[in-house]
């Protein structure tokens, strides 16, 4: 789970240092846009929603083009991004379909192009980052839309994990039942149930939202051609340094 924005510096450049090590032809990417410009637990916080206005970060344009950047500077480092269609990109789109926007003043102008392209049935993050921000290399870009099955090497890789069967809320469990073999993130603490591995995330380990002890993890997930697959954590020490190992 990326969270552009949010994201740990050192842990990207770990991931970076992983990808080069390994070989690597594609990454597949969860929550690749925080949304935290106008994020819906954010609302009643003026408090927040000030300080964060300080920081530029109430600006819908300016997320749009640090996850442009960033999406950039991964297309020239791998073969191919795929993006797996996660909540925290669609709320984007509820930040839409509320009308937020008719109160948000900052944004409104740039909004209104993104309610149009959702009257019109596109993707509101698509058209932020492909037509409003532009990349340099569009086509590296794989955008998978909800319920796509993305199968590599014989592993669902399409899932988010935030949902489970028949409207109920994703679990290890729950999703090996719908897809036997499958790696997901969502809940940003590593994990494996059978045959499904669980990733981390790639933010700093303390935002907002996650007050009190937390079981949250840097880790990553290596699919190699034959199928297996192998958890990577990243680690920081008590002396502040960062590191991260496969196992052999």
């Amino acid at each position: 789970d990326t969270h552009v924005g949010s994201h740990d510096i050192e842990v990207d450049e770990c991931l970076q240092e992983i990808t080069e090590y390994t070989n690597c032809k594609e990454i597949i990417v969860h929550d690749l846009f925080d949304n935290r410009f106008n994020n819906h637990h954010d609302v009643h916080k003026p408090v927040l929603r000030g300080m964060l206005a300080r920081e530029g970060k109430t600006k819908l344009m300016y997320e749009g083009e640090i996850t442009g950047q960033w999406l950039d500077d991964w297309s020239s480092r791998v073969e191919r991004v795929t993006i797996v269609k996660s909540n925290h990109d669609e709320a984007l789109e509820r930040y839409i379909d509320e009308g937020r926007w008719k109160d948000d003043p900052e944004n409104l102008y740039d909004a209104l192009d993104l309610v149009k392209a959702r009257m019109d049935g596109k993707d509101p993050l698509k058209t932020l980052i492909n037509d409003m921000v532009g990349l340099k290399t569009p086509s590296a870009i794989n955008w998978l839309d909800r319920d796509e099955d993305y199968m590599v090497y014989g592993i669902e890789n399409g899932a988010h994990g935030d949902k489970g069967g028949n409207g109920s809320r994703g679990s290890l469990r729950s999703i090996e039942k719908a897809y036997y073999k499958a790696t997901v993130g969502h809940s940003h603490t590593a994990g494996i149930w059978r045959e499904v591995y669980q990733v981390g995330t790639s933010t700093v380990l303390k935002l907002s939202y996650n007050a009190g002890p937390s079981s949250w993890t840097n880790t990553m997930c290596i699919q190699y051609p034959n199928g297996q697959r192998q958890l990577v954590n990243i680690i920081r020490t008590k002396d502040g340094r960062i590191r991260w190992r496969l196992a052999t």
